[in-house]
């Protein structure tokens, strides 16, 4: 990454308070010195977090499914960090997807790679070593690289009066005096709302809750059945737009989504037949297993930036419903280069990161949101679920890896592998529109004979000739 800063100068470094020290932080810290030592620019970088993502349970984790792409571990080694193996958990090899018209796997498609981790040292039930945690590596990384890390819980910030600056205060009452902060602290945060009263206009974004749980499972089971496996499951439920069951190695993911998801939507979704099958012969979900509740933004906050002051990750913009920690990568690489630009300056910050931010994440997820309105449609109508599986079937069975335009759409569409852009474009072929009103067609004169079930979660999908 090439930027012109600054000149250095021989005075005190600039002081930046980075609030939060997962995913967005602690890459928004390497990146700042990572481009000051290129650049020959003092800096202090201190990161403020009362978490150590050294405990079990939700107190230690970041409350994520802690999916990863080839792209996020090549953005850390360019700034000189090696993931190293043990801190992965699953190398991912396809997706499977569950609907109403029965299953179909999505093979990896050529040149990606996709990765599991787990976001602290593990749910309750089951305790990974502290060595295991992906954000522990990453704020043990920052801290390597130079930045100050302090375990503090950060009360309030102000402006300081004879000074340009802030006031950070922690909630032990200690006060720290700083330049430039860079608001990390993700949406599940109630630190937001305190901006607020700086005057800065800052509104965090809107959210959806979803509802995530750790369930431990043998890691034998997982690795004999999942096989490097995501599990998908698009079941046209009221309450669930989506789920997923995310292997980890001796534990399994499960995340629903939906608008105002609950721990009983979740357990419910775990009694069902689609889902029941992932798991051994008998299985029930205990009652104490570690669960939690995240917020998924679905729109951008409002105001992001102030002079000395800059919002970033999933507190101001990240992509619709997926690739939480690509888009924690993205906004902070592009504050840290604005930040340095312009010594914190909102003009800045407005030209480097705001604009450029916002020309990244707002059209394509205008494209996601349109792209997931029609398959909360589609889910729930079996003729069109069949009508999907029917040419994704076909593809597999003809044509060559790299070469199925529906097939690459769904896997773009649930994993977030690629822009909502790159998955509408695919399925907008003419070839691949006309076989889906085709076999559309087919399925509805199948469902008029009575050979298609309404609302049985399991169909036979017809078979593409």
């Amino acid at each position: 990454m090439d930027v012109d800063l600054v000149p250095a100068h021989r005075g005190p470094p600039l002081r930046i308070a980075i609030i939060g020290a997962g995913p967005a932080g602690t890459v928004a810290a390497l990146n700042l010195l990572y481009l000051a030592r290129r650049n020959d620019r003092p800096i202090h970088v201190l990161l403020l977090d009362r978490k150590t993502f050294t405990q079990f349970g939700p107190a230690g984790c970041n409350l994520c499914a802690g999916v990863m792409s080839a792209a996020l571990i090549h953005d850390l080694e360019r700034l000189g960090v090696i993931i190293p193996p043990h801190v992965i958990q699953q190398k991912i090899l396809g997706y499977e997807l569950e609907t109403l018209g029965g299953s179909i796997l999505l093979p990896r498609p050529p040149g990606s790679v996709i990765y599991t981790a787990y976001r602290g040292i593990g749910p309750r039930g089951l305790h990974y070593d502290e060595e295991r945690s992906f954000d522990a590596f990453l704020l043990r990384s920052a801290v390597r690289a130079g930045a100050e890390y302090r375990n503090s819980l950060v009360a309030d910030v102000q402006r300081r009066e004879s000074a340009a600056g802030f006031r950070i205060v922690c909630a032990d009452d200690e006060t720290l005096d700083v330049d430039v902060i860079v608001g990390a602290f993700g949406i599940n945060s109630t630190l937001g709302r305190r901006l607020a009263s700086l005057g800065t206009g800052y509104r965090p974004p809107r959210a959806v809750l979803a509802c995530q749980a750790e369930v431990p499972l043998d890691e034998a089971f997982i690795n004999e059945h999942y096989q490097g496996q995501i599990k998908i499951f698009n079941l046209g439920l009221r309450q669930i737009r989506f789920a997923s069951l995310t292997p980890k190695q001796r534990h399994v993911t499960v995340s629903v989504v939906g608008r105002a998801v609950t721990r009983l939507d979740l357990m419910s979704f775990l009694e069902h037949p689609a889902v029941l099958k992932h798991f051994p012969p008998g299985w029930r979900c205990p009652e104490w297993v570690c669960s939690c509740q995240p917020k998924l933004p679905v729109t951008a906050a409002a105001h992001p930036i102030a002079e000395g002051l800059v919002v970033i990750g999933d507190a101001d913009i990240s992509r619709y419903l997926k690739d939480g920690i690509g888009s924690a990568f993205f906004t902070a690489a592009q504050a840290a280069q604005a930040i340095l630009e312009g010594v914190g300056s909102r003009e800045a910050l407005r030209k480097t990161y705001y604009r450029l931010s916002r020309r990244h994440f707002r059209v394509d997820n205008w494209v996601g949101r349109f792209l997931f309105a029609c398959n909360d449609l589609v889910s729930r109508c079996p003729v069109m679920v069949v009508a999907f599986l029917a040419v994704a079937r076909w593809e597999q069975a003809n044509l060559p890896p790299g070469r199925r335009p529906l097939n690459e759409f769904l896997w773009e569409m649930f994993t977030g592998d690629a822009p909502y852009r790159t998955a509408l474009r695919a399925v907008l072929r003419p070839g691949v529109l006309a076989s889906l009103l085709w076999e559309t067609l087919v399925a509805s004169f199948a469902w008029l004979r009575g050979e298609l079930k309404t609302g049985s979660w399991k169909l036979e999908a017809g078979n593409r000739k």
